[in-house]
């Protein structure tokens, strides 16, 4: 799935409040909190559980060039048990001053499991929205931080 959205900032703060994981609970659906795990935070291979309201995600940063790109990998685990595994690429570019477009591209490497094939298979469309919904949450956010400074 690929995805992208045109934000009213520049590139440098887009990038900066993207990754900074204290702003989750502002655009990301459900988001409760995050711990680190291991590794430096924000650097490659760092890794930091973030927890939802019903799914907790094991994120593993897989390459870092700010401002113009990061990517992840990710464990869905529900309970014990881990569901999937997705990997993220986001990547940013300068359109005009104070314009930046966010690319997002989201591929599912594995799912573990029959149920979780059978959902995945008839929630395709509303994996597309969700992202969709958070890349707007996101663009909302980032230009309202930058109008409010």
């Amino acid at each position: 799935m690929k995805f992208s959205i045109e934000i009213n900032t520049s590139i440098n703060r887009v990038t900066e409040l993207f990754v900074d994981k204290n702003n989750y609970a502002a655009w990301k659906k459900d988001f409760i909190r995050y711990e680190p795990v291991s590794g430096l935070p924000e650097e490659v291979g760092a890794i930091t559980k973030l927890i939802f309201k019903r799914v907790t995600l094991m994120e593993t940063i897989t390459s870092k060039n700010l401002p113009s790109e990061i990517s992840e990998k990710y464990e869905h685990k529900r309970g014990d048990k881990t569901a999937l595994f997705h990997k993220t690429s986001n990547r940013f570019s300068e359109q005009r001053e104070n314009k930046t477009l966010l690319e997002t591209e989201m591929v599912i490497t594995k799912v573990i499991g029959f149920f979780p094939r059978i959902i995945m298979t008839l929630m395709a469309g509303a994996g597309k929205k969700y992202a969709l919904d958070q890349l707007k949450k996101f663009k909302a956010f980032a230009e309202r931080q930058t109008a409010n400074r």
